[in-house]
């Protein structure tokens, strides 16, 4: 049985932008406006996932990090659930594989992560654990991450020539898979400034971004902030094409 109304971008995950119980503030890069949105129904579509799909999602993922992504940095990155430990390494592939269901109606991806039974849930994440760890980017607190309708934080790579995706949970922390070989070291310079805050108001395949309340004194600033950085993300989403392309062409 398929439900009424189905988040592919968690309402846990939005806690820390609420404004009021229920409601956040968006910026719509369409209509160029900020507006109040219920949680209930933003970053959610109609008849998408069964009802096994979404007791799946809660079981294996939402319920577990809930509480898991606020505590892991303090915990040195250690988990000694197994459970935990495996749904942060497929925390980042379980949202993509919903936000391509909702938007590109490709069901592929959560049709088979939701078939998996416990031992291929294990053998996925050990296979994930021999590529990737995991980041949380903690930037200062004068400055806010947005959070995209699309999602993901892009951040090129210039050792590696590749991107890795984060996704923010609060404020100020953001969630990333890391390829392994990644430079920590660079990672902890650019979340230094404001470039992470930047990255987060997405480009141009980004309709809307969420709000913290810390911007919301002066909006017609942060309305040109937006648009300025969202330009400059673009940009730089397109150097990053055309470094990708120029590679194939080379190779």
């Amino acid at each position: 049985m398929v439900t009424k109304n189905n988040h592919f971008i968690s309402e846990y995950l939005l806690k820390f932008w609420l404004i009021k119980p229920g409601k956040i503030r968006v910026f719509d890069y369409h209509k160029l406006i900020f507006e109040d949105r219920c949680t209930e129904t933003l970053f959610a579509k109609q008849h998408i996932f069964s009802q096994k799909q979404e007791d799946f999602f809660n079981k294996h993922i939402e319920r577990i990090l809930q509480q898991e992504l606020l505590t892991i940095p303090n915990k040195n990155y250690r988990v000694k659930k197994r459970k935990n430990a495996r749904a942060l390494l497929l925390f980042v592939h379980d949202l993509v594989g919903r936000y391509c269901a909702a938007h590109s109606k490709n069901s592929e991806f959560v049709d088979f992560f939701t078939s998996l039974s416990e031992h291929d849930l294990n053998q996925l994440a050990h296979k994930l654990n021999t590529q990737y760890y995991i980041g949380i980017v903690t930037i200062s607190d004068d400055s806010k991450l947005f959070f995209p309708s699309n999602l993901l934080i892009p951040i090129f790579d210039p050792k590696l020539k590749l991107c890795h995706y984060g996704v923010p949970f609060t404020g100020n922390n953001c969630f990333f898979l890391l390829k392994k070989g990644f430079d920590r070291l660079y990672l902890e310079s650019i979340s230094q400034g404001h470039a992470i805050a930047k990255l987060s108001a997405g480009n141009y395949r980004t309709d809307l971004v969420v709000v913290h309340s810390h911007y919301l004194h002066n909006e017609e600033e942060l309305k040109r902030n937006l648009l300025e950085y969202r330009e400059s993300n673009q940009h730089i989403a397109e150097q990053i094409d055309l470094f990708r392309h120029l590679e194939q062409f080379e190779n």
